[in-house]
Formats: C-alpha cells, sequence, structure tokens
C-alpha cells in the first residue's frame, strides 16, 4: 500500500517539476525573443525599479534575475528592484524589464517627489523626481496640467520645473507619471501649504566658508552645503558677532545634487536662482573681530557653523 501510495506522490511530484520547467523555459524564449538595444540603459540609481541585481543599470541581465529569484536560486534582495511596480515580484516584472531594455513602452515608476510640498506664494521651483522606467516623453500630472520631465540619469531620477501659479493657493492632489499609451503610475500625495510653513528637518549636517573681504564686484560670501535634500523655509543663516540673520525665502529647496549655494552680500541686488541668494546691498561679516557663521532650521537648532578663523585686530 504504502509503495503505491509513494510511487503516486513521486508521479505527482514529476509532473509538478515538469510544468515548472516548462514555465521557465517558455518564459525565457519570450525573454530572448524581445529584441534588445544595442547599448542597454546606463546610469540607474542602484536597487531602482528594474534593476533586479543592483547593478545600477537596467539590461537583459535583471530580468533573468528576477527568473532566477521566482525559480528559488537566488534569494529576494530587498535592496534591489526587482519588483518593478510594487505588488511583489513575479513574472510580469521581467516581461517589464525586457520591454524596457528592448526600448518599448513601459509603465512609468513615481516613488518620490522632492520637496514634497510647498508653501503658498512660493516662486518657480525645481522638483526631483525618484523612481523607475522614466523615459523621454514622460510628462507629470500636475493638478491636472501636464509638465514635461528633464531626465538626470538612465530612467531612475528627473527633474521638474512647476512654475509659481501652480502655488497660489492651499491645496493638496495626487501627483502622477504619465506616457501616452501607458497606465499612470501610483499617486504620490502633493501639498501647497500655509505661507512660512516649517517644514520637519531632514539635513542634519554640512559645512559653511564665508569670505567676509570678497573681492571687488563680487561682495562677501558665504558657501554652504547639506547632508540631504531639504526645504529651508523658515532657515537662517546667522553672523553671529552683530547678530545679523539672512532668512532664506519661502519656498526654498536645497538639493545636493545642484552643489553648493552661495548667498552674496555686499553688491547690488540680483534675482535669486537655485545656487545663488543675494543677501543685501551692505556688507555684513566684520573684518577686525571675529565674526562666525551658522545656519539655524526653523527649530531655532544649530546644523551647520563656520568658526572664523582671523585673529582679532583691535
Amino acid at each position: 500500500m504504502w509503495g503505491m501510495h509513494s510511487t503516486a506522490v513521486c508521479r505527482v511530484a514529476h509532473a509538478f517539476t515538469f510544468r515548472v520547467a516548462g514555465t521557465v523555459i517558455i518564459l525565457l524564449a519570450m525573454l530572448l525573443a524581445t529584441p534588445t538595444h544595442a547599448v542597454a540603459p546606463t546610469g540607474y540609481t542602484a536597487g531602482a525599479p528594474g534593476d533586479a541585481d543592483c547593478s545600477a543599470a537596467v539590461t537583459a541581465a535583471d530580468a533573468l534575475a528576477v527568473l532566477d529569484e521566482l525559480a528559488g536560486f537566488a534569494p529576494h534582495n530587498p535592496a534591489c528592484g526587482a519588483d518593478t511596480d510594487s505588488d511583489g515580484v513575479d513574472v510580469g516584472d521581467a516581461l517589464t524589464i525586457r520591454r524596457w531594455v528592448a526600448g518599448l513602452p513601459v509603465r512609468p515608476n513615481l516613488e518620490d517627489v522632492v520637496p514634497g510640498s510647498v508653501p503658498v506664494g512660493s516662486p518657480d521651483t525645481i522638483f526631483m523626481l525618484t523612481g523607475g522606467f522614466i523615459s523621454p516623453g514622460t510628462v507629470i500630472q500636475w493638478n491636472g496640467t501636464p509638465y514635461l520631465v528633464r531626465l538626470l540619469d538612465g530612467g531612475s531620477r528627473a527633474t521638474v520645473l512647476i512654475p509659481a501659479s501652480e502655488f497660489a493657493a492651499e491645496s493638496g492632489f495626487p501627483l502622477v507619471l504619465t506616457m501616452p499609451g501607458q497606465p499612470s503610475s501610483a499617486s504620490i500625495e502633493f501639498d501647497v501649504t500655509a505661507p512660512g510653513t516649517c517644514s520637519e528637518p531632514v539635513a542634519t549636517a554640512g559645512t559653511l566658508v564665508v569670505d567676509k573681504d570678497g573681492t571687488p564686484g563680487t561682495g562677501e560670501t558665504a558657501v554652504f552645503t547639506l547632508n540631504a535634500p531639504q526645504d529651508m523655509t523658515g532657515w537662517t543663516l546667522y553672523s553671529t558677532l552683530g547678530e545679523q540673520s539672512y532668512q532664506f525665502p519661502d519656498g526654498y529647496f536645497y538639493y545636493p545634487a545642484f552643489g553648493a549655494v552661495t548667498i552674496v552680500s555686499g553688491i547690488d541686488m540680483f534675482p535669486d536662482s537655485q545656487t545663488n541668494l543675494w543677501w543685501q546691498k551692505g556688507t555684513v561679516w566684520n573684518n577686525d573681530f571675529h565674526d562666525s557663521g551658522e545656519i539655524r532650521n526653523c527649530l531655532d537648532q544649530v546644523v551647520v557653523e563656520w568658526i572664523d578663523p582671523e585673529t582679532d585686530t583691535n
């Protein structure tokens, strides 16, 4: 009796094994039949959706990595992007990757928008978008208005310039990425908040270097960086000796990817930009005594400090 039962179990097991193997063979045939780019998309953020092997690129190898994981040949690595659509790793992820490598339309993926909110009255603002499968021609639907995004790499990061007219009143709405003929990405909620709202501080450190003397025509400069993207509404730069302060504009957002920011004083007014901000026409920093500087967040906590190395002259 046991022998008959054992034989039946073995037959079921063999049938299941052949079925799985057949499925894998069919999938491999489908994948290999799809044409690929002569040059695979590179410059991807490591682990972004589609980068199943964390190689900072999306290639045919990523589709095979998904199949290996499904077949149990490779363990699941949550740091990699085998799950392309946030619904768990499945065969559809391998097919999505293969379509992308072949240059075929793929549903875009949106994981984060920075800044995630701006106060009413903010100026024209550049937003950083992260996700996956962002291709040329992708637009972001901003409260119903489409804006074309600009790619920063092979498809995982992009920027978009949104005009000040979109920040005229308090509101909240979903943001989605769209491509012609493809479903929209999952949505991310965005808020236009009350003026001067303090956003939760994210940056915890950075650098600050002050040139108190400056050069003719360029004025005094305070050059800073932060260690994370940060909405700097309510943040302040202080000249500690005279307790003079520069208030960052409402809605100003710092992006590490854009490099250091220079705050200028002692020259005529000029229009602010992402990396150059005007303080005042008069000079600020004291050249005769120690006059250190510090940047405080909207909770009045010191985040960055510059210690004046000069010796008192009086």
